[in-house]
Order: C-alpha cells, then structure tokens, then sequence
C-alpha cells in the first residue's frame, strides 16, 4: 500500500516554540515528514532535477525550486513526487490555485498515494475553505483507514470551528493510530486534544495530556503555565 512510500508532507503547524498554543494556531506554515518516494524514477535527468529543486524547496529557494521542479514534471509529465513538491512551492508563493491544481492532476496519476490529499486539505484551510478541506480528509480516511494524517486533519477542523467534542474524537483516533507507527508527531495531537479538553473545562484529562507533552517540550511556557493553573486549581478544591 503506497500510503506508506509518500513525500515530505505535513499538515501540523505545531513547532516547539508554540506546540501547546492550541487548535487556532494550525494554519502557520506546516512542517514535514520525510517518507520514501512514490515514484520509481528511471529517468536521471529528472530525478536530478527533482531533488535539486527539493533541495532549494528546503533552503526556501521558491523560485529556483519552481524552475528544477517544473524542469522535472517536463521530462516526465507524471512524476508524482515533483508535482507534490512543486505544489508545496505554489503553496509557500500562496499561489494556491496553482497548487490546487497540481494536487488534482497528482492524485488523478496516482490515487494511492497520501501525500497530494493531505496537501490539497491544507491549501483548503489555508483559504477558509473548511468544508472543502473536510471532504478531501473524509476521502482520505475511507482510501486509508491506517494513515493518521486525516484523523488528525479532521480533528483540527472541528476544534478550530469550537466543535470540541467531535474534535476529540478524531483525534482519539489519530493519537491511537500515531503510537501504533511510534510517531513523533503525536505530540502534535496532544496539544489540540489538551485544548479541547481545556476549553470543555475537563481539567483532568486536560492535565494528562499536558503532562504528556512537557515530557518532550518541558520548556514550553505555554503548556507550563497551563500545568501550573490546573494543578493549583486542584489544590484550591481541596
């Protein structure tokens, strides 16, 4: 199943600096997980092409990384990965249209592959384009019931839209789903369930997952300061 041999995507806006500032933070500039290539490129010249214009994608070389990554997709029209790579550029530019429609033509070559999906959700909330985003993430999650990443997309939706509850839910899910492949990047689902749980004045499960995040950021002023206020809360009921 290919859902595992993807590219360089992530729909997480949560870095260190701001990883418990809660659901409302998520439309920042997403980072990436590195997976293998979906293509099983023979052709050299674009292969060449395609990983230098990753490289300039990297080093936040737009326009060098749109001239490699177009270069590429000219050599071998159906090269998913540059497409997706290239999409990620448009997205950097907010030339969304254009990444809408690099996705499209990505997921109409390969409609196995996670990564145009995920992104096309993205560009979708970018824009405010909720529901937009929430079909692609329902698609999905029905193409790859394994993969975390709509789970995860979905729960972001419905805390941003204050549907707390159903919010939690979805992201049960993707945590459950993150610790099955060990993910790093299940502290990124903790930080939105911890608010949820805070805004739903559900202080214990709140405190839980707060804890659960200072094990990996114990430097967070955010997430202390919330710890500190739940746990004196607890002592002011005594």
């Amino acid at each position: 199943m290919k859902n595992k041999a993807s590219v360089l995507f992530r729909i997480a806006a949560l870095a260190a600096a701001f990883l418990c500032a809660g659901a409302h933070a998520q439309t920042e500039e997403p980072t990436f997980i590195e997976r293998d290539m979906v293509s099983g490129m023979q052709n050299q010249a674009a292969l060449r092409a395609y990983q230098e214009g990753t490289r300039f994608m990297h080093a936040n070389l737009l326009a060098e990384a749109e001239e490699r990554l177009l270069a590429a997709i000219e050599l071998e029209p159906d090269f998913v990965d540059a497409l997706d790579h290239l999409g990620i550029v448009y997205r950097k530019q907010q030339e969304y249209a254009k990444a809408e429609k690099v996705y499209l033509r990505s997921i109409e070559i390969d409609p196995e592959n996670t990564v145009p999906y995920a992104n096309l959700a993205l560009i979708y909330r970018l824009q405010e384009r909720l529901d937009q985003a929430i079909q692609v993430y329902e698609t999905l999650m029905q193409r790859f019931p394994d993969d975390p990443e709509s789970y995860y997309g979905l729960g972001q939706i419905h805390s941003q839209r204050g549907d707390y509850k159903k919010s939690i839910g979805y992201l049960d899910q993707a945590i459950e789903k993150y610790r099955a492949i060990d993910s790093p990047y299940i502290y990124h689902a903790y930080a939105i369930q911890a608010e949820n749980h805070y805004a739903l004045k559900e202080n214990g499960e709140a405190l839980m997952y707060y804890m659960l995040i200072s094990l990996a950021y114990p430097e967070d002023p955010h997430c202390k300061g919330r710890i500190e206020e739940l746990e004196n809360s607890k002592g002011d009921k005594k």
